[in-house]
């Protein structure tokens, strides 16, 4: 029996653990391998037979159970007794029909065993569900047992459920959680069963109408129920059981409903490896191959297949070759497949094409073979399929497949001779958003528009039209009712002709200067008190070439624009609005009969209505969008007939129809639902972040009662959701919901906004980070006109978006308003008990103004944080150390390097006292100590405290932490001042070890290590070393900094000094200039960084021998280090030799011995 001697066992323990049992001549071995950090073991095992690891071989979801391992040794151990099963090693010539017939009497024997014990627990739960005396125990054991190691899962899930609908199981409202964990079980015994059967047409008549009737009788319990809310996630898995029993004879709606409900259930039938997901696709084949003649086919294979993959499959890993293999042998075979199935291989093919798991090569050659090969086909519910695909496929980025798809998609229509398909070709495109990030793919391309996950239909007429006419002019206002569809309308357009524009920018009419302001500095314009201006007369400039549409959403007035518009033939102004008074307008009807008969017909399926009611209802609404959607809402919600809802609405006009609606679908809302719409109030209508709402709801009712509000207000059309997790609320709906707000929702945003503050020093990690704190700013700075700040939690909110806003836009204009609305309550703020409280206000405030570098304000905000905590705070206080040493930072950003040691000596006296003497609040004012002395020219002292900070990190850190990497970098700044520039580079090497590790590509830290690399190359006069480094601060910079970003000055000034170096000075000057427009801008007059530039400036025009600007350079430097530095700083030294030299070469030599003297008595 040779197979049965050279045979092997692959199994996977714990989601971590491979494992291969393998029989070779007799011999059974066991190889381990830990797949985290991949150590290895191998040896023999005993207790099992070789017929043994063959019938396992074919019951994998049952032998992972049979085996052990040490996780220590990672020594395999299979499991003997009822247990195990094993039948001891093989001696001689064993029968092997003996050996198997033993085998599977022991797995017998187990699953009667478990069969006995779940029986045996699910019979005592049952009955004490009748007495209302369960015990949550045994619920909690049965919940353990796996499912699949029962002889018969249907008859435990039947036995738990045989009392369940009994009336006094019902009577006491706290076992609401015993009845959902019962209920779940159920579920997932009754299937397994399923599953496991791999037969689902199997369940008589009679059985099925008694559970049904049983499972109708407990839904009617809980709807009669007053408070119905803690029995919702019973009623959820009753409605799973009976959608998975009535449709258990119809296997595709039946296989549609495991796909929806059971994917968990489903991936342990196929014992699927997160750590192998290809495995998992054969797998997956493999067992729908098996289950082939049971389910009459592939139904839902495909979906499925993709489904499960992509839920469990880590996202680094490519799958394209397999999918697309599956793909073609697939399409060869439609031939001989009915049209159910072909339906869901051209999803399967979609979902591909959307997600990016198929070449753009392959999905071409698809189309142009097998997609026109179906789109000829003689059943019509195939070709209906075919157009699906093509309407995708006709808004992929891809120029080609976009094209492709619409050159079928307009044969077909020329051909179609089928009223069912024809109504589907007339359907419009969708948008297939790629699924990288497009900024960075085409960088060309410049949006803000948000991707929507709603559908339009029956606008592709209009939208041709406004193409047209934008085409000959380049203004056009689309005009019509509210909720008629402008917004949509117009967003549609930008998707279809997006590859028309290399810029879309959306602008909402109540933001207007914020929205262009921000497109403003996308193009580099600088944002300052005239970025408007500058930015209209850049678009009104001939040089401005790139094509850009502007869609100005829902202006009221004409004026509204006048100061934004003008006239370039590749700017195109597209713009909503519910007035008629524009020039060019296009007037928005309603939907026409059909198309809204097609929507009803679409979102009423299962309502069973007939033709005549729903054109009935059509013509009543007279295709207004949103009434249309609302009223579908109203029905579903209050379960009417059409009938029952246009008695409803009878003698209405639309406006009355669609308040009505609305009131009588919020009355059927959830409390949690209606706390959820007093939060969407404190929001503007677009872009409100789904994660806030969510963050909200969560900690307040539970992650299933949020899931129940989202789906509540997601499909009644209250809210729609786009794909980057962003909601929207048309106008009507928002004005309706904020007359009926009563306030109750006001202090719960308070509080997640101050619980959840915006981490200003890290903003610029990565571009989604910056991405959603402006639409977070846009919000709050909404939410802040609510608010009285008369509280010290509201006060905190307004300073941190304010220092947020700062961050993002560099303007400090922006956030004075926000200060001064906190400093005008400084009286009632005094008044506050909580004088700590208090005193980190003005330490917040102080700390905004040193960012923007306004240092005399900072100082006015830190003194009184210092007085306050010094009436009221003991002298060794910890918040005492940390004002301390927060006013040690400003002086030296200041110049005044006395005041700043005294108060950085005063924090560290405070924190040796307090501190554990490795704390890392000691580590954080050794370093900055350590910035002190190094600019001061102090060397030894700031070695001194960098090495103190050094030893404490070490000893405390793990060895790629980023404070780690922070002291590194510092260090090797403190010896290229010291010019031992080997050690530098040897610290900055270290630094870079750490940050490439830990670090995003494009983070901010990375881009300051870049740059203080290149410093250093140019030290050591290596240009090609200090140019590579500087280019790579730079492509991140650019890409993640606002324009105006302090960072960038100083980057644009070392480029300068490197060209200067290099000799380029065409290249020096432009770079500087570039600093200077910054730093001219953000910095005080008398900031010592605006001396070292003018200094730079002035070498430079020293050096071109134009004197005259070398002079004027380097009288500016002059003034502001005479100003603000002490008589004998060294930074003086260097720029008297520098107008030295410069005198003398201008011949003015007594002007010259006087810089001379003035450098030597230093």
């Amino acid at each position: 029996m040779k197979a049965s001697l050279e045979t092997s066992l692959e199994l996977t323990l714990e989601q971590r653990y491979a494992i291969r049992i393998t029989c070779v001549d007799h011999i059974i071995k066991a190889y381990s391998k830990d797949l985290q950090n991949f150590r290895e073991w191998s040896g023999p095992i005993t207790g099992i037979s070789i017929n043994m690891i063959t019938w396992l071989k074919e019951r994998l979801n049952w032998a992972t159970s049979r085996f052990s391992l040490n996780p220590k040794t990672l020594e395999v151990i299979f499991l003997k007794g009822l247990k195990g099963g094993g039948c001891g090693m093989m001696k001689g010539k064993t029968s092997t029909k003996n050996n198997q017939t033993s085998s599977n009497q022991d797995i017998l024997n187990e699953l009667k065993e478990n069969q006995e014990k779940a029986i045996e627990l699910a019979n005592s739960i049952s009955e004490s569900m009748g007495e209302m005396t369960i015990e949550m125990n045994k619920v909690s054991t049965l919940g353990k047992l796996n499912p699949y190691n029962c002889f018969s899962p249907y008859s435990i899930a039947i036995k738990l459920l045989e009392n369940f609908d009994a009336i006094q199981c019902w009577s006491q409202y706290e076992y609401s959680e015993e009845r959902a964990a019962i209920t779940l079980i159920a579920r997932k015994f009754l299937m397994a069963f399923f599953i496991k059967k791999e037969e689902v047409k199997f369940l008589s008549k009679t059985e099925k109408n008694e559970i049904m009737a049983k499972f109708d009788r407990i839904i009617r319990i809980i709807e009669l129920n007053q408070n119905k809310t803690p029995e919702l996630c019973t009623l959820v898995e009753i409605q799973i059981m009976k959608n998975l029993l009535d449709k258990v004879n119809d296997t595709k709606k039946w296989w549609q409903t495991v796909l929806v409900k059971s994917k968990d259930i489903l991936a342990v039938a196929m014992n699927f490896d997160i750590f192998n997901p290809t495995q998992n696709l054969r797998k997956s084949i493999e067992y729908f191959r098996k289950i082939n003649n049971q389910i009459q086919g592939n139904f839902y294979r495909y979906a499925f297949q993709f489904e499960i993959i992509e839920k469990h499959v880590n996202i680094e890993v490519d799958l394209t070759d397999q999918f697309q293999d599956l793909l073609i042998k697939e399409f060869e075979k439609t031939n001989k497949m009915k049209w159910e199935e072909v339906h869901i291989l051209l999803e399967f093919f979609e979902n591909c094409a959307k997600q990016g798991w198929a070449s753009e090569e392959f999905i071409l050659s698809v189309l142009k073979s097998h997609i026109y090969k179906l789109s000829e086909n003689i059943a019509w519910e195939i070709r209906g399929g075919v157009v699906n695909v093509l309407r995708s496929l006709g808004g992929h980025w891809n120029k080609e497949i976009s094209q492709e798809s619409k050159k079928i998609r307009e044969a077909m229509r020329s051909n179609e001779k089928d009223v069912r398909v024809k109504k589907i070709l007339n359907l419009s495109w969708k948008s297939v958003v790629k699924t990288v990030n497009e900024n960075i793919a085409n960088p060309s391309f410049l949006s803000n528009k948000k991707d929507s996950t709603d559908s339009i239909i029956g606008r592709e007429d209009i939208i041709k039209e406004i193409n047209s006419k934008l085409k000959v002019k380049n203004i056009l206002t689309i005009t019509g009712k509210g909720g008629i569809g402008k917004t949509s309308v117009s967003l549609k357009y930008s998707d279809d002709y997006k590859n028309d524009y290399q810029i879309i920018w959306v602008v909402n009419g109540d933001n207007i200067p914020l929205h262009l302001a921000c497109l403003a500095i996308k193009l580099g314009i600088q944002n300052d008190n005239d970025t408007l201006e500058t930015f209209k007369t850049k678009l009104s400039s001939k040089e401005f070439k790139q094509s850009m549409l502007l869609i100005f959403d829902d202006l009221e007035e004409n004026n509204q624009l006048n100061e934004y518009y003008v006239r370039n033939e590749n700017i195109k102004y597209l713009i909503t609005s519910r007035s008629t008074g524009w020039e060019e307008y296009l007037e928005l009807g309603p939907l026409s009969g059909t198309y809204s008969e097609d929507l009803l017909s679409l979102r009423l399926t299962e309502q069973n209505e007939s033709e005549e009611n729903v054109k009935a209802l059509s013509q009543r609404i007279g295709g207004h969008a949103l009434g249309l959607r609302q009223s579908i809402a109203c029905i579903k919600t209050n379960k009417f007939t059409i009938k029952e809802y246009l008695e409803f609405i009878k003698d209405l006009s639309i406006d009355e129809v669609i308040i009505k609606t609305l009131e009588s679908i919020i009355k059927k809302f959830t409390v949690e639902a209606l706390n959820a719409l007093g939060l969407l109030n404190y929001f503007q209508s677009q872009d409100i972040p789904e994660e806030v709402i969510k963050s909200i709801l969560v900690k307040k009712y539970g992650v299933k009662e949020w899931l129940r509000v989202r789906s509540q207000l997601i499909g009644c059309y209250i809210v729609n959701k786009n794909i980057e997790g962003y909601w929207s609320v048309n106008r009507i709906i928002m004005d309706f919901m904020r007359g009926r707000d009563k306030g109750e929702m006001k202090n719960m945003l308070v509080q997640y906004y101050y619980e959840n503050p915006i981490d200003c020093d890290n903003i610029y990690s990565d571009k989604n980070r910056v991405e959603k704190t402006k639409a977070i700013i846009i919000h709050a700075r909404n939410f802040i006109k609510e608010l009285q700040l008369n509280r010290i939690e509201e006060i905190a909110i307004c300073l941190k978006i304010a220092e947020a806003n700062f961050e993002i836009h560099m303007n400090f204009k922006e956030i004075e308003k926000l200060l001064e609305m906190v400093i005008t309550n400084e009286r009632q703020i005094n008044e506050d008990r909580n004088k700590e409280s208090i005193a980190n206000i003005w330490r917040k405030v102080g700390n905004i103004y040193l960012k923007a570098h306004k240092y005399e304000n900072s100082e006015e905000f830190y003194t009184k944080c210092l007085e306050i905590q010094k009436q009221h705070l003991p002298p060794l206080h910890l918040n005492q150390a940390k004002i301390y040493m927060s006013m040690g930072l400003l002086y030296n950003c200041k110049a005044d390097y006395i005041k700043s040691q005294e108060f950085y000596i005063k924090c560290k006296e405070i924190r040796e006292k307090v501190l554990p003497p490795l704390h890392h609040d000691l580590a954080r004012i050794y370093m900055y100590m350590g910035f002190l002395y190094s600019d001061i020219n102090d060397h030894m002292k700031s070695e001194e405290f960098y090495m103190k900070c050094l030893e404490i990190r070490e000893k405390n850190m793990q060895p790629l932490h980023t404070d780690l990497a922070k002291i590194y970098m510092s260090m090797g700044l403190l010896y290229i001042d010291k010019e031992n520039y080997t050690k530098s580079e040897e610290f900055y090497i270290k630094c870079l070890e750490i940050r490439e590790k830990i670090l995003h590509p494009l983070h901010p830290d990375l881009a300051k290590l870049y740059m203080n690399m290149g410093n250093l190359y140019n030290k050591k006069v290596d240009y090609i070393k200090s140019e590579k480094y500087y280019i790579k601060s730079l492509e991140i910079q650019v890409q993640i900094l606002p324009p105006l970003h302090p960072d960038l000055a100083k980057l644009y000034m070392n480029i300068g000094i490197l060209y200067c170096g290099k000799a380029d000075y065409v290249k020096s000057q432009e770079f500087y200039t570039k600093s200077l427009k910054i730093r001219e801008q953000i910095l005080p007059q008398f900031h010592p960084d605006l001396a070292t530039l003018y200094m730079n400036m002035g070498n430079l025009h020293n050096i071109r021998a134009d004197y005259m600007k070398s002079e004027e350079f380097y009288m500016k430097c002059l003034v502001i280090r005479e100003k603000i530095l002490p008589p004998h700083h060294n930074d003086l030294v260097k720029l008297y030799m520098n107008m030295r030299i410069l005198y003398e070469n201008k011949g003015e030599f007594f002007k010259s011995e006087e810089f001379y003297i003035k450098s030597q008595e230093i």
